[in-house]
């Protein structure tokens, strides 16, 4: 590893070159003054990973979690804000999301795979954010429905900046009130400035003004002007909406076997999506964590980038040195291969006996089928579920004929396959690996093998 690979904070030859330094910081190029604001390697991955995904940029953390949170920071929520989250979501990602309830901002679980569900909670809700994952890492393995999403997503901005922005808020609220028609537009433009400077910092300071105004054009006392203030900005608080963003966490699938973008299409939905480049970004290595987003909003990509440096969530040059060389072509290659696997070995084990169910979103079984396939008609993601009486025994048999050909454990994305039991859901997760023809062969024998005597 260089040296300058290892560096934080570079030194430089002279003035001029820290000032170049410096301006490359903000074009978000070169080398940088420290490694939290970027570097030369970590801009040089991020362009690669777009060039895969084919978009203009990328941006990578030092692991998904770390990813997902500087998602939702970037967002800026605020009370009375709402959040729909998918009810199968990773369980910390649910434990981040249901922390934001201390804000004040209200969450919603939905069903990911259920639009008509999702199409209800966006008209009931008007949610500020919605957050799911494009197939879930969950026995029924949800897929959801991106274009459709997207469309919905579309049509609530849409509505949103027509109906729920705090010019038309704010006559609605004074419609209501004897005394609205007494504000000049001048006063009004000013209620809303107070109000959104209080949104941005919650300096209760800033609503003076407002106070003010209400006092001396109502004639109310100085306490029942603040409780109408304090009315006035509660309302305008819970109800304004001026944009919804779409997180999709697309880890199972990588953008090699589902690029969400691709389904989004030319939709004016602003959507960002998160992966665990934990799994498939470092070859089956398990030598760091990774975060990868990306986003089909410049802009929304240049705040999270900005936000990133803020609370230091990039990815740092000790573990960017450990991903491999020519990295998008070798994820490729390895990542279809798992998912050709992952796809034989649930068609193998389909009606066995001792196997309940098998929930691989291409399967003809599978509610999402047809979607799946005209999607991904090779394999839309490289694990699977099947359900069985007893998980444990089943991991174990499968364990006692394969040896070391299969292994036992959490995260997916690695060389050899790896199962996974779940006793509370009576689940297996089987993570499919990248063996050769030859060892992949011998695997499916010891499959065959343990199931005939279970």
């Amino acid at each position: 590893m260089s040296k300058r690979r290892e560096r934080i904070a570079p030194s430089f030859k002279d003035p001029q070159a820290l000032t170049d330094a410096r301006k490359d910081n903000q074009a978000h190029t070169g080398e940088g003054t420290y490694a939290r604001t970027g570097y030369r390697e970590l801009r040089e991955r991020e362009r690669e990973i777009a060039e895969m995904i084919g978009i203009p940029d990328a941006a990578l953390f030092n692991a998904g979690m770390a990813a997902l949170a500087t998602v939702i920071e970037a967002e800026n929520l605020h009370a009375g804000d709402v959040v729909l989250c998918g009810q199968d979501m990773y369980g910390k990602t649910k434990d981040l999301v249901n922390s934001l309830t201390e804000r004040g901002v209200r969450v919603v679980p939905i069903d990911s795979g259920n639009i008509e569900e999702i199409r209800k909670a966006i008209e009931n809700e008007k949610p500020r954010l919605i957050l799911v994952e494009a197939v879930a890492n969950a026995p029924q393995m949800q897929v959801c429905d991106v274009a459709e999403l997207s469309k919905l997503a579309e049509e609530a901005e849409t509505r949103y900046r027509s109906e729920y922005n705090p010019n038309v808020l704010l006559e609605k609220y004074l419609v209501t009130r004897e005394y609205g028609a007494a504000f000049s537009l001048e006063q009004k433009e000013d209620i809303l400035t107070s109000i959104a400077e209080f949104k941005e910092g919650s300096n209760p300071m800033v609503l003076r003004d407002v106070v003010r105004i209400i006092e001396g054009t109502t004639q109310f006392s100085r306490r029942d002007a603040i409780l109408e203030v304090a009315r006035l900005t509660k309302y305008l608080l819970k109800e304004e909406r001026t944009s919804l963003t779409v997180v999709l966490d697309n880890t199972l699938s990588s953008p090699v076997l589902r690029n969400p973008l691709n389904e989004v299409g030319e939709r004016e939905a602003t959507v960002v999506v998160v992966e665990s480049g934990t799994k498939h970004y470092q070859m089956g290595k398990d030598q760091i964590t990774l975060g990868v987003v990306y986003s089909n909003s410049a802009a929304k990509l240049s705040r999270i980038k900005e936000k990133r440096t803020e609370i230091g969530t990039y990815l740092q040059p000790s573990s960017e040195a450990l991903l491999p060389e020519q990295l998008t072509t070798k994820i490729s290659e390895a990542v279809k291969l798992q998912a050709t696997h992952a796809l034989a070995l649930a068609k193998l084990l389909e009606g066995t006996p001792g196997v309940t169910a098998v929930h691989h979103p291409n399967m003809a079984s599978h509610k999402d089928s047809d979607l799946v396939q005209a999607l991904a008609p090779e394999g839309i993601t490289t694990l699977f579920y099947v359900i069985v009486e007893d998980p444990v025994r089943f991991v174990e048999d499968i364990k006692k004929v394969a040896g070391d050909a299969i292994e036992i454990g959490t995260s997916f994305g690695h060389e050899k396959t790896r199962l996974l039991p779940i006793p509370r859901k009576g689940a297996v997760r089987i993570a499919a690996g990248m063996e050769d023809e030859t060892a992949f062969i011998r695997l499916t024998e010891s499959f065959k093998e343990a199931l005939a005597h279970i």
